[in-house]
């Protein structure tokens, strides 16, 4: 049963970190799609000076587009914060069963030991060879308890490293987003290049006229 939960609780850890890997290359898929598009937007404004308009309009959408992909890719980190969240509250309850059925067994291989040392102590032709043989059996399934709460142990302590790697790839997304906001910071600042560029060219004309 114990076996079963910790599927379970695995399963919803993987899930999480998944969450929370797959938002970096949503964000770069982005990322590139606005640099491809402001490369094109500054060639042809090299050819064309009046292209200024069509790179604002672009430009806005990439604005828009890059606000939808901060906001959902905050979206999934809060959600793959909250899963791991639950993860580590039910690590924290794994580890208190693990911990309770190691005593349980302990206590019982006690009482096993102290059995034996007591029917050593009984005369051997007063005691029946299927009771020995029961007795036996029952610290072989003992024991084998034991080791299993021992195997569940060490899966909880795997399951703390995948959440610590989980919390290290949020650290990462929140640095890509960091450098997102540079490169748009950027795009503003060449904008407003533009309309002075296409001011010294109305006054130009102005003047040819």
């Amino acid at each position: 049963m114990i076996r079963k939960k910790i599927g379970i609780y695995l399963a919803l850890i993987v899930t999480s970190m998944l969450m929370a890997v797959l938002i970096l290359p949503v964000i770069q898929k982005y990322d590139e799609k606005y640099l491809k598009v402001h490369n094109q937007v500054a060639w042809d404004f090299k050819s064309n000076m009046n292209y200024g308009e069509l790179f604002n309009t672009e430009n806005n959408k990439l604005q828009s587009l890059y606000e939808r992909t901060v906001k959902d890719g905050a979206d999934n980190l809060k959600k793959a914060e909250n899963q791991i969240s639950k993860a580590e509250e039910t690590i924290n309850q794994c580890k208190l069963m693990v911990d309770e059925d190691k005593s349980l067994v302990e206590n019982q291989l006690i009482q096993m030991k102290e059995s034996e040392e007591l029917l050593s102590k009984i005369d051997q032709k007063k005691v029946h060879k299927e009771t020995l043989l029961s007795l036996h059996d029952s610290l072989i399934n003992l024991l084998q308890t034991y080791n299993q709460a021992l195997d569940q142990y060490e899966e909880v302590l795997n399951l703390e490293q995948k959440i610590y790697s989980a919390l290290k790839a949020e650290k990462d997304l929140k640095e890509i987003t960091a450098i997102i906001d540079e490169a748009n910071q950027s795009s503003g600042e060449l904008s407003g290049t533009i309309k002075d560029l296409n001011g010294y060219i109305v006054s130009y004309n102005k003047l040819q006229i």
